[in-house]
């Protein structure tokens, strides 16, 4: 997979005769990560004999800003973090506030402005809501006011260890990813493994990760509107949200088990083995 070393090691391994597969999670750097010496150094590599991304979004991206070929390309979906179990989630009471959560790094890029403006919109109309929000990062001084003032909005501004993650999942009904902008998620699958659903944007490879109304929902746009829109649906459906947790967990074996992509690895290993240099 693309990282800091891939430049260095590269001619090493061409040296060796080997066939080289490289998985490239982003085709460009998201917004707030960007500097001229990381974008050459994670900039996919040319000379390797094929290329696996994890969403279509970011096969074309390849294909449009980096020249490469989409017959030098394979898509296998982001799998299921493997290095924590999900914890059993803790049931939704008749009653009992709807339990969203937005989880991941604090950038300027995943939205938080736009879901906090959604929740304040919904919990003014006297809608039962709470929001966990915990990850890493800076909060720009309006958004930090915003939460400080909104009821049952709960802040954990550290890393998040491997350890915890299953904690945060198995006490949410739904995660939110109000992104303006994305290549895919790891936040997704580790979800749906625990048996939560998502409310994501119709941004970058975030619908393809997402069966609209089947494991999840796809909001109509990034705006506070929208994502209001999507979260007071599951607060106005009571059968909507059993659904789509049945449909998250159905979805974290059918789409995103280790076994299938290992045998959809295998197989495109074999293949570029065959196939002339």
């Amino acid at each position: 997979m693309t990282h800091l070393w891939t430049r260095l090691v590269t001619p090493f391994l061409r040296a060796s005769r080997r066939r080289l597969i490289c998985t490239v999670h982003d085709a460009t750097l998201h917004p707030g990560e960007f500097s001229h010496l990381k974008d050459w150094f994670y900039a996919p590599v040319p000379r390797v004999d094929h290329y696996i991304t994890l969403t279509n979004f970011v096969a074309d991206r390849l294909e449009q800003i980096h020249a490469i070929s989409r017959d030098r390309m394979d898509v296998i979906p982001h799998g299921v973090n493997a290095q924590f179990a999900p914890v059993p989630p803790v049931p939704r009471r008749p009653g009992e506030p709807l339990r969203l959560l937005f989880f991941g790094r604090l950038l300027p890029y995943k939205g938080l402005d736009r879901l906090l403006r959604a929740y304040k919109q919904l919990v003014g109309q006297g809608h039962p809501l709470t929001l966990t929000i915990a990850g890493s990062g800076e909060l720009e001084d309006d958004t930090a006011q915003l939460i400080a003032r909104l009821p049952g909005v709960t802040l954990h501004q550290r890393w998040i260890s491997e350890e915890d993650i299953p904690g945060f999942l198995a006490d949410a009904d739904c995660v939110v990813l109000p992104y303006v902008e994305a290549s895919q998620s790891g936040v997704v699958p580790a979800a749906f493994a625990a048996g939560v659903t998502a409310i994501v944007t119709p941004v970058g490879g975030l619908p393809e990760q997402v069966s609209h109304d089947h494991d999840g929902l796809v909001t109509e746009s990034t705006s506070p509107s929208a994502l209001a829109a999507a979260i007071l649906r599951l607060l106005e459906d009571p059968h909507l949200l059993p659904r789509l947790r049945a449909g998250a967990s159905q979805s974290a074996v059918n789409d995103f088990s280790w076994a299938k992509i290992a045998e959809n690895l295998a197989e495109i290993a074999l293949a570029s083995l065959n196939r002339k240099p």
